[in-house]
């Protein structure tokens, strides 16, 4: 090679990765967009040559060849063959204008801010939010959408000879002739019709639903106005004009399915009166005399919440931080451990520190939301059986709206994140076998976390003897090793090593992109640097540098060689509460 073309090709391969790797939903949208200019030009193409006679037809059709020709094996060079033409379920509008089929079982994310529209076959339309994932599948009388995480909403076509039907996780939706909204979270699916009547299964229970009525699979849900559960759509305000129009009946509280262990007939939708604090105080607290909390203690002082059965009880906690936990956020720095933060889980009888909302999760509003403090003590009416989560969710928002003349919507933005995935070699892990971690004893009342004790009596088994034979302790453990941070997992799903991993990045949240469903038992050593520097307050105790424990791989790496599993950066979407009108609590 003579020395110019070497420095070309090196400027060349330079510039080149500026670009990076396109993405498997990148190359098949950039498939399809080809497929379709090339039909396109074909057609046009063929249409002139149609028109022309003599020797300047042959010479126009062999250009026209020699161009499709070369452009069909550039394509076979990049993307490979295309699928059949017949073989599609759906055509979907690009971010740039441009329209692309959609095959069978194919995953379909949505990148774009604004979100992305699909066209199904039977005409329907669908309107993916953000971040949403689905794939498209054939059902013997019909189309069924796949959603994985995200949201959507199905303008369903009338089924003539079929039908559709939106699958999430734990919960199917047949539509026709209906709009209707759909979430997938990590903690349940609800769903919310805007016009006609669908029907939701759950296992063996299935219900109606109609105009303005909302259902979710848990209780750890917050409930969703209908205006906050489709304000992401770009036909937000169309759609809630079409909803308000054809509603025949007022929307009701969000319900958790029943679950009685004999049912395995439909159930009726019914109306379920809305359980309510009868009794309630709120008083302004002395800023300069704010109760502390004991040493080393997490709660207890200012920002303390307890809850028993019917009663409530928040110690000075800012009207922000009251908003924050009513509509069932946690703060911001915590969306790692799970996207609406670390609030399902609370239980009666604990003091739980919910720490001083900072302004980022709970936004607008006059400023001494977020500087006032107030002690609230609710009580529930007489013979009202109402769980933590009704508590201090739905029953604590209308508490504030009664009070404090609360009126605020959900609105969404894109923040940074890491997408966990298969490296290209495969998963080195393997599904660990029954008994193949060894139980800790927990202490009475010691709460859970991936189905083991938080609070375990016994100290976890050292990661040195899990690498040299033994049975690691059942749970995920962090430890440390000099400069390095160790996990431990013993029996635990991807789902726990996701959120351990977004509290070494730094808080940054991580998408679970591997679809391992199995758990597993695993050693990942790490360096603590600049890649991995946590969380302030949640590294595990132990020496760090100086060490003569020489330094691990960095995350990145170590993810790769010793999980065969991949991070990469991505954007995810977070969601944050507007306060659209508030004022100083009506008098006691």
């Amino acid at each position: 090679m003579t020395p110019d073309r070497h420095t070309f090709d090196k400027i060349l391969r330079q510039h080149l990765s500026l670009f990076g790797s396109p993405s498997a939903n990148q190359i098949e949208a950039s498939r399809g967009r080809v497929r379709e200019r090339l039909r396109s030009q074909s057609d046009a193409a063929m249409s002139e040559v149609s028109t022309a006679v003599g020797p300047s037809r042959f010479r126009r059709t062999f250009g026209v060849g020699l161009m499709l020709a070369a452009a069909a094996s550039v394509i076979a060079f990049i993307v490979k063959a295309p699928s059949p033409q017949t073989d599609w379920l759906a055509t979907v509008e690009a971010a740039d204008g441009s329209h692309y089929t959609l095959q069978p079982n194919a995953l379909l994310r949505s990148d774009s801010p604004r979100g992305t529209m699909l066209t199904l076959k039977d005409g329907s339309r669908v309107e993916m939010r953000s971040q949403s994932e689905l794939s498209l599948d054939r059902t013997p009388d019909g189309i069924g959408i796949h959603l994985r995480t995200g949201g959507l909403i199905v303008d369903a076509a009338q089924q003539h000879d079929g039908h559709l039907y939106v699958q999430t996780k734990d919960m199917t939706v047949a539509v026709a002739r209906t709009m209707v909204v759909v979430n997938a979270e990590e903690s349940g699916s609800r769903v919310t019709v805007i016009e006609g009547e669908v029907r939701v299964r759950e296992g063996a229970l299935e219900r109606t639903l109609n105009p303005g009525e909302q259902v979710s699979t848990s209780t750890a849900l917050a409930k969703r106005a209908v205006k906050d559960e489709i304000s992401w759509s770009r036909n937000a305000d169309a759609i809630f004009a079409a909803f308000s129009k054809g509603m025949t009946q007022t929307a009701g509280p969000l319900q958790p399915f029943a679950r009685p262990s004999n049912a395995v007939a439909p159930i009726a939708a019914a109306q379920v009166e809305r359980p309510d604090f009868e009794e309630a105080s709120i008083r302004q607290c002395d800023p300069d005399n704010l109760p502390e909390a004991p040493g080393g203690g997490r709660g207890g002082g200012a920002n303390s919440f307890y809850m028993t059965p019917g009663r409530v009880n928040a110690l000075c906690m800012t009207v922000a931080t009251l908003i924050r936990t009513a509509y069932g956020y946690g703060p911001v720095d915590l969306d790692f451990i799970v996207g609406r933060g670390p609030m399902r889980g609370m239980n009666f009888g604990s003091v739980y520190g919910l720490g001083v909302e900072d302004g980022r999760r709970v936004r607008g509003g006059p400023e001494w939301v977020r500087s006032e403090r107030y002690t609230v003590n609710a009580i529930a009416g007489d013979g009202v059986q109402v769980d933590t989560n009704a508590m201090r969710g739905p029953m604590l928002q209308r508490l504030l709206e009664r009070r404090f003349q609360l009126q605020a919507h959900i609105e969404s933005e894109q923040v940074p994140a890491f997408a966990l995935s298969v490296a290209r070699g495969g998963p080195k892990l393997k599904p660990a076998p029954e008994g193949s971690c060894e139980p800790m004893a927990p202490p009475p009342g010691s709460p859970a976390l991936n189905g083991q004790p938080a609070s375990p009596r016994t100290p976890p088994r050292n990661f040195a003897d899990v690498r040299n034979g033994q049975k690691p302790s059942c749970g995920l453990m962090l430890q440390r090793n000099g400069p390095n941070i160790v996990f431990v997992g013993g029996g635990v799903p991807i789902t726990a090593l996701v959120q351990v991993l977004g509290s070494r990045l730094g808080g940054i949240r991580v998408q679970d992109r591997t679809d391992m469903k199995d758990r597993y038992n695993f050693v990942l050593e790490f360096v603590v640097d600049e890649n991995a520097p946590g969380v302030p307050g949640l590294d595990p105790p132990g020496p760090a540098e100086p060490s003569d424990i020489p330094r691990a791989a960095t995350i990145f790496t170590a993810v790769e060689e010793e999980l065969g599993l991949k991070l990469d950066r991505d954007k995810g979407s977070r969601e944050f509460i507007v306060i659209d009108r508030i004022e100083h609590p009506t008098p006691n």
